[in-house]
């Protein structure tokens, strides 16, 4: 999560630093009858980076180690996220379009949903990022709130805000590596940089090299055992295709 003097008004940083506080710091809708089974999901077992926030569960199937570089594998359940898409063209950019997204969100969390519910902030908060297909294309930055497992079932109150879209994360798996940043977070060189070092030691054609994912769980005023990750989607077993996709509310 970062700062940004692009931040239209005194109240949005204010709006900001409180789910910042909320956030010791990604994937939500109504039902999803073309969308699969609706998703189970575990509240016990949270990890420390969760701190006393809502997290996805996830299982560690395997722990690796290669040319100096620690990788999980994980299998994340199907779960809802609320999401928003902003593009982009350059680094400076991308934090301008990280700020939007953030807000955008926290609107919807604050009370501007059809419900006018307040929901309470999760993490962690993820960013899939697709790369433009050319060097004047732009990118594109989807940020993703997972949604309180109170809402998991029932489904969470809809947008009221057309640029703001309920989604399902189907079941996939991911290769994660675990890195920490300064405050405020991870700028997009540093996401890019260490998408790359995990796709480097990975073993050819297991993975989806894009979109790639990053996850961060901490608050920018978070200075010590900040916890950020990344996550490369592992390519399905059965079919050898792409797994883990993100599906909208129709």
């Amino acid at each position: 999560l970062k700062r940004s003097s692009s931040f239209k008004s005194i109240q949005e940083q204010t709006m900001l630093q409180a789910a910042s506080s909320l956030a010791a710091i990604v994937l939500l809708p109504g039902l999803f009858p073309s969308c699969g089974a609706v998703p189970v999901l575990a509240v016990n077992d949270k990890p420390w980076f969760c701190h006393d926030l809502n997290c996805p569960s996830f299982e560690v199937l395997e722990t690796n180690s290669s040319k100096h570089v620690k990788y999980e594998v994980r299998k994340y359940p199907a779960a809802r996220w609320v999401s928003t898409d902003v593009q982009f063209d350059t680094e400076a950019d991308f934090m301008h379009a990280e700020n939007e997204a953030f807000m955008r969100l926290f609107h919807y969390i604050s009370g501007e949903n059809a419900a006018k519910a307040k929901i309470e902030m999760t993490v962690p908060v993820v960013n899939t990022i697709q790369p433009g297909q050319g060097p004047l294309c732009k990118n594109n930055l989807t940020m993703s709130f997972f949604v309180p497992f109170d809402f998991q079932k029932v489904g969470p109150p809809k947008p009221t805000d057309s640029s703001i879209f309920l989604s399902l994360f189907e079941e996939m798996e991911v290769y994660v590596i675990q890195f920490s940043t300064l405050p405020p977070g991870p700028s997009g060189k540093t996401i890019a940089e260490e998408a790359k070092k995990l796709a480097d030691v990975l073993p050819a054609g297991t993975f989806q090299d894009e979109p790639y994912l990053s996850a961060s769980y901490d608050s920018p005023f978070r200075v010590l055992r900040r916890h950020d990750e990344i996550w490369l989607k592992k390519r399905s077993a059965v079919t050898g295709g792409r797994s883990g996709e993100q599906e909208r509310e129709t």
